[in-house]
């Protein structure tokens, strides 16, 4: 469909211009090492290829060139086998200058990925919470008789704090003896054994559960291009609060779209704005041949907050 080719192209498009940051960071680097170690600059360019515009500055010829994709320094007497011509040239600087050009970019990228994880940690990075949702029947979590809505404290003396590092010390956890688990519920804590089973699936051992989605918005993946929904105004993106007046998060909001969709006639969703906005939109669902009636949507995959 145009729509994915074009959600891939896009992809692509961010990805190249990711890198491309990258290389101008380094870059940069290397431009205010050379200022520093008095290295003359020739040439500070925002991307490859042809000049398209710019500006100069004492020595050196700042430009945006053809494609704006990372970017270049070129300083003055960079070739070692020609003799110095000045002495802001870098064959003429001494090991210490010359060496304080070339680690410049390297220097930049360590600080800059330094800054950029202080401002991770500070934004934060929403991880589904260790609790229980659904339980598969017959599994370990389901056999050490483990409920929806538990929440895994330890595991084997290791604090969870999310529920991919219980997946992992799920996963990693020793074959041939019973694993121990701290677990809270109803604000009670007590400890089970369980011996996780290796899902051919999945290729490692499994809890046999998955996480829940309290408090998650059902957040749209793809519209169908034709279908009603997408006539309506739904998008890619969007957050899924209500359903037929059901305000709901979680598995309830799951119940009520299985509910709105099995029956033919007119739905109605909440959609959740990024201005914590609430906007309403209202059609028919459609019916499609030998297939029950469905809205053209698909969930997005790993849309858990803790």
């Amino acid at each position: 469909m145009l729509s994915d080719f074009l959600g891939s192209l896009g992809s692509i498009a961010l990805a190249a211009l990711g890198i491309g940051f990258l290389i101008f960071i380094h870059e940069a680097g290397h431009f205010l090492a050379a200022r520093a170690a008095g290295v003359r600059v020739e040439v500070f360019s925002l991307g490859f290829g042809p000049r398209i515009w710019g500006f100069r500055k004492g020595p050196t010829d700042y430009r945006l060139s053809a494609l704006p994709i990372g970017g270049y320094v070129l300083v003055a007497g960079a070739d070692p086998s020609e003799p110095p011509k000045r002495k802001d040239d870098l064959v003429a600087k001494g090991f210490f200058a010359r060496a304080t050009f070339y680690s410049g970019g390297i220097v930049m990228n360590a600080l800059f990925s330094m800054l950029a994880f202080a401002i991770l940690f500070k934004v934060g990075v929403p991880l589904p919470a260790p609790v229980l949702g659904q339980i598969t029947e017959g599994g370990a979590a389901w056999q050490a008789g483990l409920e929806e809505g538990d929440r895994i404290l330890s595991v084997d003396g290791e604090t969870i704090r999310d529920f991919n590092a219980l997946r992992l010390e799920i996963a990693l956890s020793d074959s041939e003896n019973d694993t121990n688990i701290v677990v809270e519920r109803a604000e009670e804590q007590f400890t089970a054994q369980l011996r996780p089973e290796y899902s051919t699936a999945l290729g490692f051992r499994d809890l046999g559960a998955s996480p829940a989605l309290e408090d998650a918005p059902l957040v749209v993946q793809d519209v169908d291009e034709d279908s009603p929904a997408k006539a309506a105004g739904l998008n890619s993106g969007d957050a899924i609060i209500g359903i037929n007046g059901t305000r709901a998060t979680g598995f309830e909001l799951y119940e009520a779209y299985g509910k709105a969709f099995d029956q033919p006639g007119e739905v109605s969703l909440a959609l959740q704005l990024p201005n914590d906005n609430v906007r309403t939109i209202t059609f028919e669902t459609r019916a499609l041949e030998n297939t029950p009636k469905r809205l053209g949507v698909a969930q997005a995959r790993d849309q858990v907050r803790a």
